[in-house]
């Protein structure tokens, strides 16, 4: 009497697995993760083992009927650090990660407002702006650094940070003789120039 076994389709890959895999067991298994991400390669044995564990499912090879890749049903945050170490697991490099970090530290301290026409700037309109020039010996550190929009760093540029803190001035002025009191107490005292009061 012959007894039929109910194969789920987890077992019935992972049975599948080992009669096409090549007889030369070093062969490694292509790796992927659920959005096509490809990682290292595991050995055939390994590959079982995650099938087995409802870790992976295999997917179809280059040739009919061959199973030589598999796709896992979660992201390996372990192996994402060993793919690409200079990225976390938001995809964000080391750079932009410390930029980040720095524009951050220029808002506390100097707020808001664009260096130069004195405006407010949303988080995506900011750029870090050198006051000596990067190519001029100018360095990264904040001392060097202030917060400006696009077009105003753009425009400045190429002026000396004398001429530069000549610019912010004019506008200063400027906006002192036209705006209204209000307006003009509020500016005062978010360039840290007027105590804020309680």
């Amino acid at each position: 009497m012959s007894h039929m076994v109910k194969m789920s389709p987890m077992l019935l890959q992972a049975s599948i697995a080992p009669a096409l895999a090549p007889a030369n067991e070093v062969r490694l298994v292509q790796v992927f993760d659920p959005m096509g991400t490809q990682y290292p390669s595991t050995s055939w044995q390994r590959a079982e083992e995650l099938v087995l564990s409802n870790r992976a499912e295999w997917m179809p090879g280059r040739g009919k009927g061959e199973l030589s890749a598999l796709q896992l049903t979660y992201v390996p945050f372990m192996i994402v650090a060993q793919v690409d170490p200079t990225q976390d697991q938001m995809g964000e490099t080391k750079s932009a990660r410390a930029r980040r970090h720095n524009v951050a530290t220029l808002r506390k301290r100097d707020g808001d407002l664009c260096f130069y026409c004195l405006n407010e700037m949303t988080r995506e309109e900011m750029t870090r702006e050198h006051l000596l020039a990067s190519h001029t010996g100018g360095s990264d550190r904040n001392e060097n650094l202030v917060l400006a929009h696009a077009r105003c760093n753009k425009a400045v540029g190429h002026l000396s940070i004398a001429e530069k803190v000549r610019v912010r001035e004019r506008n200063l002025a400027r906006i002192l003789l036209t705006a209204g009191p209000d307006f003009t107490h509020r500016l005062l005292q978010q360039l840290k120039i007027m105590p804020v009061e309680n």
